[in-house]
Formats: C-alpha cells, structure tokens, sequence
C-alpha cells in the first residue's frame, strides 16, 4: 500500500511533467491578456509547453479557475449545512479503508467491484459511469488545467503543483461523500447499511484520478479534445449563505461541443453532478453561442438495503446557455419537481421540489471598484436566492427570502 501512494504522489506528476516538457515561464514569454475574449481560443505555447485549458481573462467561468475555488467547487459539500455534514468523520473513515482495502473489497467480491466499478454495462451497480465521466474524464484534464494555471503563475513545478492541487480536491470530495455514507447508515440501521462496506474510494483515488491526470498530460489528446470538442470547465459560482450555513450554487461541471460541418450549429454535451445533458448550439456571430440541452440529474442520494449510495431521486433538468469562445457568461438550468417523491415523504417534501438557478457570470458588464462581478438568481425549495462573486473572493454570497425549517438540517 506505501508503494502506492509513493507512485501516485510521486512517480506520477514527474510521468506528467515529463510527459507536458513543462518549463518555467520567464517575463520573456508570459501570455499578454488579449482585448477580446474570442482571440483566447487559440492555443498559446512558451518554449514548447502548451496553454490548452487555462485562459487568464478572469470572465465567466474562468475567473474561478485557480486552486482554492477548484478545491471547493469540486471538494466541500454543497447543499448541507457545514456543522452537519460530517465531513470529519467521513474524512477518518475515508483514509482507514485506504490503510488497508484489500480486506475491503474481499468482503465486497472482486468480481462485483472489478464489474460495478470498471465494465461499462447496462442495470445494477452503474458505478462505473461517474468513474469514466467525473473522475477519468473530468479529473484528467482539470489536472492538465490546473497544471496550466500554476504554469503560467512561474511555480517551478507545475506538474508537482497541478497533481497535489487536484489531489486534495479529490479527497475532499470522497470525504464528502464518506460522510454522507455514515450519515445515512446511522439513520437507516435497521436495514444493516451500518456495516458501511462501500469501496467507492479505491477505483476513483488508485486508478481513475490518476491514469486521468496521466492521459491529458499528452498534448495530442489535448490538441484532439480542444480543436474537435472545445473541452472547457463551467465551474458554478460557490456562495455561502450566512443564515443557514450552507454553501449553495457550487459543484464542477465541463462543456463539450462539436461543430456540424461549416454550419453554424453544434451538438453540445455538459456533464456534473447538477446537470447532465445533451444539446443543441447556434453561433448566432462569431464565436458567440446560444445553446439548450436536456437531460437528467440526481436530486438526492439515498442507500440501499445493501448499504451502497444510489440515486434517490432522479429528475428531468434543462439548461439555456449563452457563452463566448465556449465560456460560459449567462446560464440558466431548471431541475423538475420529483412529484413521486413529495408524495411518498410529504414531510420533507421541498427536498424535492423545483429548483432553478440563472448565473451571470463575471464580465466587464458588472465592476465595482475595478473588479468584475458575478451575480446569481437561484429558487431551490420554495426559497428565492440573490448571490455575488468576484474571482478573487474564494466564495461568493448568497442570501434568501425565509429560512425554511429543513434548511437547518
């Protein structure tokens, strides 16, 4: 198990390096800001090193491509009143099952785990389609992004930087979900989900993180997903709402689009925990995109008898989008009610309700005191949201109409 981590931490970001010929920007070659957000999307190279993902415009969702606001976007939980959330807990947990998960997937069945977790299939145990979509696809090249950034700020190894950076997001994000797990195995003992035999942990952090870092680490593939597919990152704008200590709008999504021929209409692709959906784009003028997608997202996590995390509610969502050169600057996304669930547990049934969410993301439209502004319009639960950002607050903030009751939860 030491040898592992070992080659991970270490074996691994030097493969990367190697890999990218990454070298350290000097004042001699650093990227000019250009006057206009569409002239970014041509690749800018220093002394062989390659700018595929990261562009230092500070719109849109750009403006939160850096470390920390990646760190929370994709890692502290989202929706959960933070005293609560158990994140502690989940985080012990998280590393006792990583000391020694041999035992753990024994009990599990290597069979099931290498099927559930690594064969693409239809049915029972779709763990595998996070795994290749989040963690493989998603991880690997905001790993390569997050390269870029520390790149272009003159770290000296950015490599090094970029894998550590991503690292932590990603075990953030499983301690997340780990105490997820034991919360919802001390509220459902009775089905024997106590026993938390999860081993969701070991194929994303031994293998999908890294073999994804290690793949967007070679310009080919980058040159492939950016010139045929416009891979980019449409990070939300993560707000803290002070009366009810949560932190909402947050989570890590990425945009794919393929053009149709000369035309000016594209199919679209955007994927996250939010929202997943297929689309439609039209570039109404150069590099100026109006784009639609329908598809479906979770709306609660719950367990089964068996003591795995499962989808409790899923429900039809749908997206507008106005973007520039693939950036987003406007969106707006509507979850559906899930009525079926407000039926069955009418207690809590807000949890289920619409939710709706319109980000304007920062731009020279909105500045005060020189810096861009984002602004957000949120109706989550039968509450109104009005939320700001600014690209050099870590977090933005958000404040609501009333505080429901399950909102202290």
């Amino acid at each position: 198990m030491k040898f592992i981590f070992v080659f991970l931490f270490v074996f691994t970001p030097i493969l990367s390096l190697f890999a990218s010929k990454d070298n350290l920007l000097n004042e001699n070659n650093t990227i000019k800001k250009p006057k206009s957000l569409s002239k970014l999307v041509k690749k800018k190279k220093t002394e062989g090193f390659t700018y595929w993902y990261y562009k230092p415009d500070k719109t849109g969702a750009r403006a939160f491509h850096n470390p920390l606001q990646f760190i929370i976007e994709g890692g502290i939980p989202g929706d959960k009143v933070l005293g609560n959330s158990r994140f502690g807990d989940g985080f012990v947990e998280l590393f006792r099952k990583l000391k020694n998960p041999i035992p753990l997937i024994n009990d599990y069945g290597w069979k099931k785990f290498i099927y559930y977790e690594f064969i693409p299939h239809y049915g029972d145990g779709a763990n595998w389609i996070p795994n290749y979509t989040w963690h493989l696809f998603g991880g690997g090249f905001r790993t390569r992004l997050m390269i870029e950034y520390y790149h272009y700020n003159n770290y000296k190894y950015p490599a090094l930087w970029g894998w550590a950076t991503m690292y932590i997001m990603h075990i953030f994000n499983e301690s997340t979900q780990q105490g997820n797990f034991l919360k919802l195995s001390s509220e459902d003992k009775e089905n024997g989900a106590s026993e938390n035999d999860t081993i969701d942990p070991f194929p994303d952090l031994l293998f999908f993180d890294w073999i994804g870092g290690v793949i967007f680490s070679y310009d080919p593939i980058n040159r492939f997903m950016t010139k045929y597919l416009h891979l980019s990152d449409w990070s939300y704008q993560s707000q803290l709402n002070l009366a009810t200590n949560r932190i909402l709008n947050n989570g890590q999504i990425y945009w794919m689009r393929y053009q149709l021929f000369d035309s000016p209409f594209s199919l679209n692709w955007i994927s996250g925990a939010k929202i997943t959906a297929p689309g439609f784009s039209y570039e109404y003028k150069n590099d100026h995109y109006l784009s639609f997608g329908f598809g479906l997202s979770v709306n609660r996590i719950s367990m089964d008898s068996k003591g795995n995390l499962v989808s409790g509610s899923t429900v039809y969502t749908m997206g507008f989008y106005y973007s520039i050169a693939d950036n987003p600057i406007l969106t707006a996304t509507l979850s559906m009610p899930d009525y079926k669930a407000m039926r069955l547990h009418p207690e809590t049934k807000n949890e289920y309700n619409m939710k709706f969410y319109v980000n304007l993301y920062p731009t020279d439209l909105i500045k005060l005191w020189d810096m861009n502004l984002g602004l957000s319009f949120a109706y989550d639960r039968g509450t109104f949201f009005l939320g700001i950002t600014n690209a050099n607050w870590p977090l933005g903030f958000t404040f609501g109409n009333h505080k429901p009751e399950y909102y202290g939860r």
